[in-house]
């Protein structure tokens, strides 16, 4: 159960770091683009 947690927990935090990467990102390919 305490790893699951910690498992899920990782998996949230990468899912927002990714999210958050990505909108900054395609942010700065908007700003780039004509």
């Amino acid at each position: 159960e305490f790893a699951q947690g910690i498992a899920l927990g990782i998996v949230l935090l990468v899912m927002s770091f990714t999210l958050n990467l990505s909108l900054h990102y395609f942010q700065g390919r908007g700003h780039i683009a004509p």
